[in-house]
């Protein structure tokens, strides 16, 4: 395995080189990779079984951000049929 060597950017200066041996490399790219695979994600998870979790008139069923993805809903029961979902999208 390769390993990724980085340096953090500090206000005033870099650091030295620190090695990653575990982890998913990031990029510029990486983020924007990631939402154009699941750009459909969304739609294919919302059902008429899933409603996600309600706040007033607003149902969220997942919230994104960069590469991260929370799934919400309302029930134990549903939000194991959303991950079930899930699984299903990941594997077609």
């Amino acid at each position: 395995m390769r390993l990724c060597v980085v340096k953090l950017n500090t206000v005033t200066s870099f650091s030295d080189f620190i090695e990653l041996s575990v982890g998913l490399k990031q990029g510029i790219c990486s983020s924007i990779l990631y939402q154009m695979f699941v750009e459909d994600l969304e739609i294919y998870l919302h059902d008429s079984y899933n409603n996600g979790l309600t706040i007033g008139h607003i149902s969220i069923i997942l919230l994104m951000y960069a590469d991260d993805t929370a799934i919400s809903n309302e029930t134990p029961e549903g939000l194991q049929a959303t991950l079930d979902k899930l699984y299903e999208y990941c594997n077609n």
